[in-house]
């Protein structure tokens, strides 16, 4: 057994974990339909990618790890901070974004270093396609953000008949046959359907504490060296004033972590309603997923035409269901 590549393996899916996790979170915290299944599609295939590498390390006779990371889940409790402090879904979902990309980074630059290091044939071809499916999800990351080039822009619409007048209206606005194309939410998604809500409040909870306390005890230490360099103490007061500046960051760090603790779980729960109602709404409603790719500076029009198809399809079903007022008198 080869100890060196065994411990590459179980970073690579302690990584992969994290990144699913990481994905998963951030599909909870954007309300395009559409955008929700691409990061959840993405959340499954990192998942079964830290499978795949887990069968590995048993094969070569090691044990996979627990895949656990408190760098990672900071980094998934800061999304949720962000996305839900800002005001704007258009805001919220770049933010998101941005901060998916940069985990994408950091995991493509892992896989190329692993490319570099000897392991056997076999582990090898593992670890190159999970590098290259890394890579085209990075390079899809950036193309949802509009860098580097052309802008993918993305709705869920309620059926084929939906998804046939947007493509209709987005030609009409000048957007071209090769420029659309339409995919089956259903098969994103998969037989599994959406990913599972694992711990959001939970995690939500004790992340935002963790950040908040960080905070709370940089402040405390800011104003413990502010009370021994502003004030002049003798001999008799100077172990007061000590213990004074050491219980300003422990203070600090008490009251943020409470009231990160409460902050936590009041955003917890309120994208675990908003992530159930999006969600039942796909699974209800959508369909076909719609996608452009396009000019950045066309990106608003391309979505505003697929919303607005999807809005009048769902105006016009109401309409057709809701019965006629009583004749009066």
């Amino acid at each position: 057994m080869n100890r060196q590549t065994i411990r590459q393996l179980n970073s690579l899916a302690a990584l992969c974990t994290a990144s699913s996790r990481g994905y998963a979170v951030a599909g909870e915290n954007v309300r395009n339909r559409g955008l929700k299944v691409i990061l959840q599609a993405y959340a499954r295939e990192r998942a079964a990618m830290a499978q795949r590498l887990d069968a590995e390390i048993t094969r070569l006779g090691g044990k996979p790890g627990s895949h656990r990371s408190v760098l990672a889940a900071l980094h998934r409790g800061w999304i949720n901070l962000k996305a839900t402090m800002v005001i704007g879904a258009d805001t919220s979902q770049s933010i998101v974004l941005d901060e998916v990309a940069r985990g994408e980074r950091t995991a493509n630059k892992r896989f190329q270093a692993a490319l570099d290091v000897a392991v056997p044939d076999e582990t090898r071809q593992i670890i190159e396609e999970c590098s290259q499916r890394v890579q085209d999800a990075y390079e899809s990351i950036n193309q949802l953000r509009g860098v580097g080039g052309e802008q993918l822009v993305l709705r869920l619409v309620d059926g084929p008949d939906e998804a046939a007048r947007a493509v209709a209206e987005l030609q009409a606005a000048g957007f071209s046959t090769d420029q659309i194309e339409i995919q089956s939410a259903d098969e994103l998604m998969g037989q599994s359907g959406p990913v599972e809500q694992r711990g959001i409040v939970r995690e939500t909870v004790a992340t935002t504490a963790l950040l908040v306390g960080v905070a709370g005890t940089l402040l405390g230490v800011v104003m413990a060296v502010l009370s021994l360099t502003t004030q002049n103490f003798d001999a008799s007061t100077r172990s007061i004033a000590l213990l004074t500046a050491i219980a300003w960051p422990v203070i600090g760090a008490l009251v943020g972590i409470l009231f990160g603790a409460i902050v936590g779980g009041m955003l917890g729960e309120g994208i675990r309603e908003q992530d159930s109602v999006l969600t039942a709404d796909l699974v209800a409603h959508g369909d076909s997923l719609v996608t452009v790719e396009c000019e950045p500076e066309r990106a608003s029009q391309a979505s505003d035409i697929m919303y607005r198809v999807n809005v009048v399809a769902r105006s016009s079903r109401s309409s057709e269901i809701t019965p006629a007022p009583a004749a009066s008198g």
